[in-house]
């Protein structure tokens, strides 16, 4: 008899742990980077993610490293089940393509409080208290227009280029952490209970703010 192959365990092996966990949340990680796989292997690899995909209503942590246009078309079939989702993380390595999940495909995670996403995403603000975000230049401006309804935002973490930047400072009266790239966005955020600033990947004790 033929063993199967390292593609097919994987996929009984994905299907097994999902019905072992029953009707319970779980988190995951997904790895995939479809631009170096094979046809076949590509193939089984959307199918661990449809396996996934069908139980999002459950999903609690979800760590994904893939190249974006993999995940587009199977997260957009989940929308508005991530009712239990509390982490999330979206990773594109380089040389992934660097297409956009839609924007407003997590505005309905009502639980959703610790994130780390690649551009800017319509999130349930109020509720954040951890982000992490790569800004893409055009949209720079329409996230700090939402930065000041993060009114429970203790951490925040900026990362690439900020052009096109509003003039108006934003109060975020729990931040605790901000760590950031370029002297320019901080003259925007006002945060009274900052204890750690880190610039140009260098900690900053006793800063004013």
């Amino acid at each position: 008899m033929e063993r199967p192959t390292i593609e097919l365990q994987s996929l009984a092996l994905v299907q097994l742990c999902v019905e072992r966990t029953k009707d319970r949340p779980f988190s995951f990680s997904f790895k995939a980077l479809m631009y170096t796989l094979e046809i076949p292997q590509q193939l089984h690899t959307i199918q661990i993610l449809e396996i996934l995909i069908a139980h999002a209503e459950r999903w609690r942590g979800a760590y994904f490293t893939a190249d974006m246009n993999a995940l587009e078309e199977s997260l957009t079939k989940a929308k508005g089940r991530f009712l239990q989702l509390h982490t999330l993380q979206t990773y594109i390595p380089l040389g992934a393509s660097c297409y956009r999940i839609a924007s407003d495909l997590f505005e309905d995670a009502p639980n959703l409080t610790r994130v780390s996403v690649a551009d800017y995403h319509q999130l349930r603000l109020s509720n954040v208290t951890v982000l992490h975000i790569v800004l893409w230049p055009l949209s720079t401006r329409r996230f700090f227009a939402e930065l000041e309804r993060m009114t429970s935002l203790e951490e925040l973490a900026l990362r690439g280029t900020h052009h096109d930047l509003t003039n108006v400072p934003v109060e975020l009266p729990s931040l605790k952490t901000f760590s950031v790239d370029y002297c320019s966005p901080l003259s925007l955020v006002k945060a009274p209970s900052l204890e750690k600033l880190y610039l140009a990947d260098s900690l900053l004790l006793g800063a004013d703010t």
